[in-house]
Order: C-alpha cells, then sequence, then structure tokens
C-alpha cells in the first residue's frame, strides 16, 4: 500500500479512489493518514454504506469496497478520478455468481474509463494463469488476446482431448 500511495503522491493524482475488500478499507485510511502527511483527515472519506456517497466535491482521497463501488456505480463511475487503486485485485477473475459478475463489471468499467490505474495483489493468480486474464485485459483490452480462449491458447498451454480440455 505505501509504494502504491507513494506513487499517487509523485503524480499528485487525485482525486484518488482506493478500492479493497470491506475488511481492509479503515487499514488503507490509516495508511493514507501515514503516507499522505499532506492530507487532512477531512481529505479522506470512507464509504461504509450506501448513505456515505463523497460529497460533490470529490475528496482528494475515497476508500470503497467492491460491493459498494457497484451500488454506487452511478456516482462514483461519474466523476474523474485522476487515479484508481484496486487492492486484492485478484477478486477481479472469472466471476462465480451473479453478484460477484456485478462487482466485477462495475470494476472493469471503472479500469477502462480511467487514465491511470493499479491492480495490487500478493497473489495475481492464485488458482491458474487464466485468472489473471480478466485484470490483463481490463488494462488494455486484447493486447493479450481478443479473446479468453485466445489468451488460454497463447499463455496458458491449453491442451484439448475429445472429452475435455486441461
Amino acid at each position: 500500500s505505501m509504494q502504491a500511495l507513494a506513487a499517487a503522491a509523485c503524480l499528485d493524482a487525485y482525486p484518488l479512489l482506493i478500492v479493497v475488500p470491506a475488511t481492509l478499507r479503515l487499514g488503507w485510511a490509516e495508511e493514507c493518514e501515514k503516507w499522505l502527511t499532506f492530507l487532512l483527515p477531512t481529505d479522506i472519506h470512507v464509504i461504509f454504506s450506501s448513505t456515505d456517497r463523497p460529497p460533490p466535491q470529490t475528496p482528494k482521497v475515497v476508500v470503497v469496497s467492491y460491493k459498494m463501488l457497484h451500488r454506487l456505480r452511478s456516482d462514483l463511475l461519474s466523476r474523474a478520478w485522476q487515479l484508481v487503486i484496486f487492492d486484492e485485485s485478484h477478486t477481479l477473475r472469472t466471476p462465480k455468481s451473479r453478484v460477484d459478475v456485478q462487482q466485477t463489471s462495475t470494476a472493469v468499467r471503472l479500469i477502462r474509463k480511467v487514465r491511470r490505474c493499479l491492480l495490487l495483489s500478493g497473489t495475481p493468480s492464485p488458482h491458474r494463469p487464466m485468472d489473471m486474464f480478466l485484470q490483463l485485459d481490463a488494462l488494455h483490452g486484447g493486447l493479450l488476446g481478443a479473446s479468453r480462449f485466445e489468451f488460454a491458447k497463447s499463455f496458458c498451454d491449453v491442451v484439448r482431448f475429445p472429452f475435455y480440455s486441461v
């Protein structure tokens, strides 16, 4: 987190949106206070619920969970973020449930909209290389293949057998 915040400070990339799992919201706010010493406490806005929408004059830093990003998508996607940081970005892999699909779709729309985006993860590919496709494609669509299948053929050593693929 310190390196991502240092990048934001070096780029003077404010307003900054930080998207994290819900349990990490306060930790990120504390890291902002610790490392971005030029910010006032009022410059950091943490969204806990749908009623915590940022004020019209966007604070310098907004910290939001993936779930709240989706719930407040019309507001948050309409703002002019200079940088968006996604922590634990490995959650942006092939979604398993309808809720995951919605949250991931909102995140991808935001990634493609902003000029600068940092995807942070200690485990970018938790299970297999294919899990990285969505993150990579969101950052630069089509760069590593026009589709999931092309990506898999080129980078995941896909082997087809008569009844299954590996």
